[in-house]
């Protein structure tokens, strides 16, 4: 039982609850998004009600959510719905970072010999949370079990582009759409008004594939944004990334050569030192520029896409 009393003025609103339960905290919340007004007062798209779980919430637990309108006139509608909390059991098989990768779309712990390894996982979880074209093909990757596998080997060293276009990659440095920008990058390559000014990575990047083939149940292999790159070689953070050529460290670099020793010539390391020791990504930032990683320290910084005297590692990743 609850009783819920609010008072609403033009300055806002005071609400007091009573209940016969103790408080708690891990009472379920509940935000609302106001919309914008155009210049008559009406709302030019539909308010929007968000509703957050505790950590600790257990399966099968109740809420009521009632929402009410009030319009200028103190006239109200109320809908109230019921809400229950489902624990949803992730499906296939669980996957860690560490994980080896095959090229029939299986992975494991310990390498297995009878299979394939075509690459390492560095990453698990909602691996399309900022990538639509990724998400329409691996489906919502917020369920189940999901990850980032990197390559074994570089692709060779290489410019981003010979002569510079703006390819429509995106250049938030936050976003893990490493997916999204390889497809344009392709798409580009693959438009014949654009056939005296190629992408040159995309050349690399193509070669890669047609000779390390991606299962596909995978998202087939693609040049990783700056979050992405970054994550492979400093491990993930919410922290935001700048263009503001600072080290980052290298912890998840050391953790992905360790796990790439058992498989021999098979697998190559990063390249630690000189001008190739900067790994392209897909990310673009300013006319001409691309975003890179220094894989000696974890730097993250712009590269100019065509200075031929000074070509870039590259190393691919994909999505499962």
């Amino acid at each position: 039982m609850a009783i819920v009393a609010q008072l609403v003025t033009a300055n806002g609103l005071e609400a007091a609850l009573g209940t016969r339960a103790a408080a708690s905290s891990t009472a379920w919340k509940v935000a609302v998004q106001m919309p914008a007004f155009d210049g008559a007062g009406k709302m030019k798209e539909a308010p929007t009600v968000k509703v957050t779980l505790p950590d600790g919430v257990t399966d099968g637990e109740k809420a009521l959510l009632r929402v009410t309108f009030v319009d200028g006139d103190g006239n109200e509608t109320t809908v109230s719905r019921i809400l229950t909390y489902t624990k949803e059991t992730p499906q296939g098989e669980p996957v860690k970072v560490g994980y080896y990768y095959y090229s029939d779309g299986s992975y494991s712990e310990s390498l297995n010999s009878q299979k394939t390894c075509i690459g390492v996982v560095f990453y698990v979880g909602d691996v399309a949370k900022d990538d639509e074209s990724l998400r329409a093909k691996l489906g919502n990757t917020g369920k189940g079990y999901h990850g980032l596998v990197v390559a074994l080997k570089d692709l060779s060293s290489t410019v981003w582009m010979s002569k510079y276009k703006d390819v429509g990659v995106s250049m938030d440095l936050n976003l893990m759409n490493g997916y999204a920008n390889t497809q344009k990058m392709i798409a580009w390559n693959n438009n014949d008004a654009n056939i005296g000014n190629q992408i040159d990575i995309v050349f690399k990047i193509n070669a890669f594939a047609a000779q390390y083939p991606a299962p596909k149940s995978s998202s087939g292999w693609y040049l990783p944004s700056i979050k992405e790159l970054s994550t492979l070689c400093s491990g993930y953070s919410d922290t935001a990334l700048k263009n503001d050529w600072k080290a980052r460290g290298t912890t998840m670099r050391d953790q992905v050569l360790g796990w790439l020793k058992p498989l021999g010539s098979s697998a190559s390391a990063f390249v630690t030192s000189g001008g190739t020791r900067f790994y392209w990504s897909s990310t673009g930032v300013k006319a001409a520029s691309h975003m890179s990683v220094g894989f000696a320290d974890g730097t993250v910084r712009d590269l100019v896409s065509n200075d031929a005297t000074n070509p870039r590692s590259a190393r691919l990743i994909l999505a499962f």
